[in-house]
């Protein structure tokens, strides 16, 4: 991705189960909806006629894949590639200059993937129309990406959106087509998290977002936009996963020995694979990298990328629904990507144009607290090749790698404290997509509308929990709200949460004074005055933050109250908690099974316990990586199963329950 790209041939493997399960796959997306509990695997190569690749062919052979993308021209060796192995096709464009993506050469793509689509014996096709498309340079935005200086955010999202119709008037062709009467799927890879949603806008059945290059951010608050984007549009989403470090100008790759001489560690890789098909992702795709030395035998990247598929595509190939409980509501203009790396580390939005408002540190300050250290991505801190500033030099870094040096500690990556349970949802998102969540925070500078209040209103009677705090342009009645503002701001040093009575010393933050209807106190500042309430509406509740934004007076921290209300919510509707140092979990769930996924992002062993409801009697409770039993115990709050998770490496602890 990027400015410093690997240039070569490109293969696309997809995988949707093996050989005749891909036939049996629906041709086209009529009917398909994010609810689909399917998984694909792509694995890159790259070029014309690539499918002579030998490492396609191997790939297929040792069951880490099962489909397979190829540029143009879709010829019959391609067909019969795909035909004869019973796995499924990724087509992407034969180039990404602008004069090759003009409406006679989308048409005549379009048309040869429409017949390739309709032969005998091929199954699932997907038309790449848009790989990396948003990229903050690159053949996509030829004399510059657009920019957004002194610009309000609508300005700036209309700038956006109109440069892609105006410069790319093929994409009405790709996308546009009604899915019922298209044989083949769409799809666009896109690099920044916000633009997950732009990608549906523009018609496509899936997005991948592109991640794990150090130059775009981290794999955990990238699933939150991607997941929670493919959930408010209703379609699948996935990962794409690139093995190219710009640190080390080189995609993960190895010599004879098995050293590693750039790109990223294998359990880097591995860790990402399993963050993203336990989250939910329905597909996972690769970029070009080597599986193999000496010819076929499995380097080290092969071979987790093989005990993966293993797991995803033989052993486990249907995991329970991803348990998550919270959404978390921005502007469809706010433009904010989570920091990351070298250059993105300014408080500013839309490609760092413009800088952070009071709402986008509000956002900031809640990522820092929910995805702990996601802000390393793609950094090196202490580093013995950094030079003096602090950065890696690249040929120390390879100099590093080829002496045997470990570079599992220089590829950080976040903890979650909320686990995986959250989705981004933009203030356009539909009734539908609000009724799959118990709790929905506004964050940033959101604007509820008209339709947009009447369907939260009705969430909340059904039994939603709608956080919302002072400086949020909501316009909700008092009714809703069960207060009303009054007076002007007053100062505030002290918060105390009233069920435990204990104050707690707060940098000092601005409140709204209110008078209270049928809103009840959770937290106040100093004098008693409402800091937090809570009103139920119906079967559900309404949580009023008087701070704005929860901010301290100089916006640069979030209140320490502000955590304990998101600490108490996330309580209340966790699956599953962990016990031990923080690490990354996820939760999965079944009215008949409860899955954890564990991953060890630091270099101690963690060991620890993972806490789950109890559902009645117990089945099994297994580490399923390995297939080994676990110990376990009742206790007083439901089923503790503990387990060791050694360090950089990933464990996935499952309970199953007798059916009821």
């Amino acid at each position: 991705m990027l400015l410093t790209r690997m240039r070569g041939i490109r293969i696309w493997i997809l995988v949707a189960g093996w050989a005749a399960s891909c036939l049996a796959q629906p041709r086209g997306p009529a009917g398909a909806t994010f609810n689909d509990r399917i998984f694909e695997f792509y694995h890159e190569f790259f070029g014309s006629q690539a499918y002579t690749n030998p490492e396609a062919s191997l790939n297929i052979r040792n069951r880490m894949a099962n489909g397979v993308s190829l540029q143009p021209p879709l010829d019959a060796g391609l067909a019969d590639f795909v035909r004869s192995r019973g796995v499924n096709l990724m087509v992407d464009p034969a180039s990404r200059l602008r004069k090759d993506f003009m409406p006679g050469a989308a048409l005549a793509q379009q048309k040869a993937i429409e017949e390739l689509a309709g032969r005998e014996g091929i199954g699932k096709v997907v038309w790449n129309v848009m790989p990396e498309w948003d990229q903050a340079g690159g053949e996509w935005v030829p004399e510059g990406r657009p920019r957004y200086a002194n610009f309000t955010r609508e300005q700036a999202y209309a700038r956006f959106a109109g440069f892609y119709a105006a410069n790319y008037p093929a994409m009405k062709i790709a996308f546009g087509r009604p899915a019922a009467e298209r044989n083949y799927w769409t799809a666009a890879i896109t690099d920044f998290s916000p633009n997950t949603f732009h990608a549906y806008e523009m018609g496509a059945d899936i997005c991948l977002l592109e991640r794990s290059i150090d130059e775009l951010g981290d794999i955990s608050t990238g699933i939150a936009f991607t997941r929670g984007a493919g959930r408010q549009y209703d379609r699948h989403w996935g990962i794409d996963i690139s093995t190219y470090r710009t640190s080390n100008d080189m995609a993960t790759r190895f010599d004879d020995r098995e050293t590693l001489l750039g790109g990223w560690s294998p359990s880097y890789l591995k860790r990402h694979y399993f963050i993203a098909y336990m989250a939910g992702a329905h597909m996972i795709r690769n970029e070009a990298t080597g599986y193999y030395k000496n010819g076929s035998q499995l380097d080290p990247f092969g071979r987790i990328t093989r005990e993966f598929a293993d797991f995803a595509l033989t052993r486990h190939p249907e995991v329970d629904r991803a348990s998550v409980t919270t959404a978390l509501m921005i502007s469809r203009n706010a433009g904010f990507d989570p920091k990351h790396w070298l250059y993105l580390q300014q408080d500013a939005v839309w490609y760092q144009d413009l800088p952070y408002s009071d709402g986008d540190r509000m956002i900031n300050q809640f990522f820092r607290l929910a995805y702990p250290s996601h802000w390393l991505h793609g950094l090196t801190p202490g580093a013995p090749f950094n030079d003096a500033a602090g950065r890696p030099d690249k040929r120390g870094f390879q100099s590093y790698l080829a002496r045997g040096g470990d570079p599992r500690p220089f590829e950080p990556m976040a903890t979650t404290r909320y686990g995986h349970s959250l989705d981004i949802l933009n203030d356009h998102a539909p009734a539908e997509a609000l009724r799959q969540y118990k709790v929905i925070i506004l964050l940033g500078d959101v604007a509820i509308d008209t339709r947009m209040r009447e369907a939260l209103a009705a969430w909340v009677e059904a039994g939603g929990t709608l956080v919302t705090t002072a400086g949020q342009n909501t316009g909700f009645d008092e009714a809703f709200l069960g207060l009303r503002l009054e007076g002007a701001r007053q100062r505030g040093t002290t918060s105390t949460w009233i069920a435990d009575g204990r104050p707690t010393r707060e940098s000092p933050f601005w409140f709204l004074p209110v008078s209270l209807t049928t809103a009840s106190i959770v937290a106040a500042a100093d004098d008693a005055a409402p800091l937090i309430t809570s009103n139920a509406v119906g079967g559900g509740r309404v949580i009023v933050a008087t701070a704005p934004y929860l901010q301290n007076a100089t916006h640069d921290q979030m209140l320490s109250v502000g955590t304990r209300l998101f600490d108490w919510l996330a309580e209340q509707h966790a699956t599953a908690r962990i016990e031990g140092s923080p690490v990354e979990y996820l939760v999965n769930e079944s009215p008949s099974r409860v899955t954890v996924t564990v991953v060890n992002n630091s270099g101690e062993p963690w060991t620890g316990a993972v806490v789950m409801p109890d559902r009645g009697e117990v089945v099994s409770v297994r580490e399923l990586i390995g297939e080994i039993d676990l110990r376990w115990a009742r206790t007083g709050d439901g089923i503790r199963a503990t387990g060791v998770v050694p360090a950089y490496d990933v464990k996935v602890f499952s309970i199953d329950f007798a059916p009821r």
